[in-house]
């Protein structure tokens, strides 16, 4: 099946995988029940399964041993049961760590949580935690839980340090607490004298599923499977993750909490299972990868993929891991190492990642905002009103893009306000901010590819609660933004196949889809050519929302904006309609060029001819 066609029908395609997946999953789960150490027929097998499930009502266990039952049973169900949900958990953790990092390697050993749960399961084992009979009682689980909470804490303790939490400084934390967690826990290896306990903790941090019973399965059944479920409902946070801060903001996600309690839910997943499964590897890191490159990027369709395949994974590396050799169990994290490393090489070798109601206006007082050790902005006032066309001009450096990235709180002032109507919008929360003001900025690269409609419809995230679904209106709004941009032959279309100009027009109807009282633009005809650079401005004048946009050229600046700010060295040097801003003084000032003004011949607006004055020369 070619690419294009699994791009082009993704939501079929994938419907169809999820229904083989079961399937398959069904089948090797009864393989997996007959095949070991110990060869039982796969009749023999369901014939017991029959039997215990419905107890004693279904089949007849006559002529089958007592053995060959105990073994079914009471080892290798328990134990195939937990090899789907630990490939489950695992896979789910995997999928999510990247979302949240914005990082295709990303899975919870690189981010630390593995290795606390580790460190803590193994001063369980060898130092144990003294008089507690609860925590007695937990033992192993309360271990590697503990470490996985404190692995966490200090991940995000260290990634919050210097200000906002970005995905570079999570990978980056979780890489030095991986690195502390493993040293210690060396150091309790070396200096324990527990001959016993030592080959526990050896074999143990190989991975291994021989502990389960029916008694442990209860619990990790339960929590993967709640957990599984939240994250199934959650695909347009994790969607709206892998844009990146900025973007993300615009639409109204909060990506600090939503970072924090991610990795808090999958440290707790992480925890249990290590505590009953130990360290098994790659599953979090590569079953993503693949399935991403049938589902694509989109989580609603990569989560249940995800789960459904690390499942699968996970049972035929148990099998192998018990009938590889004869008379010996072989620890299941080799086996899992043996087969990821080959599929990631490979995957890194074939891909490379990379509206109505009163007048409201946009107003902001007397704004101040340092970066480092330099002050951008200066006491900077400005104003729009719903159904206006504001422009900001003024050369490299002058403020523009900082002053709007300030009204769309990536940036945070030292002083002044910004009101949209009522509304303090430095105080409200970037949800309520997104769902009246809608943002197009300049630099708009994706680490994962999503489809056109998918970029598109993100643009509904800030209408929408933490479990509510996409509906037809909202489908509906997509096909119409998507025609205003000149998008519709586009709707399938792979987002990183498309040209700067062409982003550029997606991020417009992501914008559009929002249905914003106010859009904020930041040079948004970068990348296009000339006719969409007019047929950019013509539609969103059109839109009759108030409108803030930093513009390069003047031309385009005077035409259509109703109001123009010009700005010098982080200050408002001017302000007023384009037919009196606009003179060769303020130009020469703001810009250092010369420039001659003239009305068009043809259009009758403003146009600018821009020279160097020749030095005069004594002959």
């Amino acid at each position: 099946m070619s690419v294009g066609l699994i791009k082009s029908n993704r939501w079929m395609v994938s419907t169809i995988i999820c229904c083989v997946l079961v399937v398959a999953i069904l089948l090797s789960a009864g393989v997996a029940l007959a095949n070991g150490q110990a060869n039982i027929t796969l009749g023999e097998v369901y014939q017991i399964l029959f039997y215990k499930i419905s107890h004693g009502l279904v089949g007849d266990l006559s002529g089958i041993s007592d053995a060959n039952i105990n073994i079914v049973w009471f080892v290798r169900a328990p134990r195939v049961l937990l090899s789907i949900f630990v490939g489950m958990g695992l896979a789910i953790s995997g999928a999510v760590m990247q979302a949240v990092v914005q990082n295709p390697l990303a899975d919870p050993y690189i981010l630390g949580i593995s290795s606390g749960a580790s460190l803590g399961a193994t001063f369980a084992i060898l130092v144990g935690f003294g008089g507690s009979a609860l925590v007695l009682q937990l033992g192993l689980s309360f271990g590697a839980f503990a470490g996985a909470g404190i692995a966490t804490i200090l991940v995000l303790l260290l990634a919050s340090i210097g200000g906002k939490m970005t995905s570079t400084k999570l990978v980056l934390s979780g890489t030095i607490v991986s690195a502390l967690c493993s040293s210690v826990s060396n150091l309790i290896i070396y200096l324990a004298s527990n001959a016993e306990g030592m080959k526990t903790v050896a074999f143990w941090s190989m991975g291994s599923l021989a502990s389960a019973s029916w008694n442990k399965l209860g619990f990790i059944v339960v929590l993967v499977s709640l957990i599984t479920l939240f994250f199934l409902t959650q695909y347009r946070v994790l969607n709206t993750l892998l844009l990146g801060d900025e973007v993300a903001s615009t639409l109204g996600v909060k990506l600090t909490f939503y970072r924090r309690f991610y990795m808090l839910l999958a440290a707790l997943l992480t925890s249990i299972i290590v505590a009953n499964s130990g360290m098994i590897g790659f599953v979090g890191l590569i079953i993503p990868h693949i399935v991403r490159g049938v589902s694509g990027s989109d989580h609603r369709l990569l989560m249940p993929l995800t789960a459904l395949t690390g499942a699968l994974f996970l049972i035929w590396a148990d099998v192998i891991a018990r009938s590889t050799l004869q008379g010996v169990e072989l620890p299941i994290g080799i086996i899992t190492a043996l087969i990821g490393a080959p599929i990631f090489i490979y995957i890194i070798v074939k891909r490379q990642y990379n509206f109505g109601g009163d007048e409201m206006k946009l107003a902001v007082e007397k704004l101040n905002l340092t970066i480092g050790d330099q002050q951008i902005l200066k006491d900077i006032s400005v104003q729009t009103a719903q159904g206006q066309f504001v422009g900001l001009i003024g050369s490299n450096g002058s403020g523009k893009s900082t002053l709007l990235k300030a009204i769309y709180k990536t940036l945070k002032p030292d002083s002044g306000e910004i009101y949209l109507g009522e509304m303090n919008i430095l105080k409200s929360s970037e949800k309520k901010v997104a769902q009246q003001v809608s943002v197009v900025s300049q630099f708009n690269e994706l680490s994962f590819d999503l489809t056109v409609e998918q970029m598109v419809l993100l643009g509904r995230t800030p209408h929408k609660g933490l479990l509510e679904q996409d509906t037809k209106a909202d489908h509906e709004l997509v096909t119409e933004a998507l025609a205003k941009t000149g998008l519709s032959a586009y709707r399938k279309r792979s987002y990183l196949s498309l040209s700067g100009g062409e982003k550029q027009r997606v991020v417009l109807a992501r914008a559009i889809t929002q249905e914003p009282k106010f859009m904020i633009l930041d040079e948004p005809t970068n990348h296009l050519d000339i006719r969409y650079q007019l047929e950019i401005l013509e539609t969103v004048k059109h839109l009759k929302i108030g409108l803030l946009a930093a513009l390069h050229n003047l031309e385009q600046a005077a035409n259509y904006c109703d109001i123009i700010y010009a700005l010098k060295d982080g200050r408002v040097v001017g302000y007023g309609e384009p037919e009196t801003l606009l003179t060769e003084e303020l130009i020469e000032e703001i810009y250092g060029v010369k420039c001659s003004i003239y009305h068009h011949p043809i259009t009758g607006g403003l146009g600018f001819h821009y020279y160097f004055e020749k030095e005069q020369t004594d002959e």
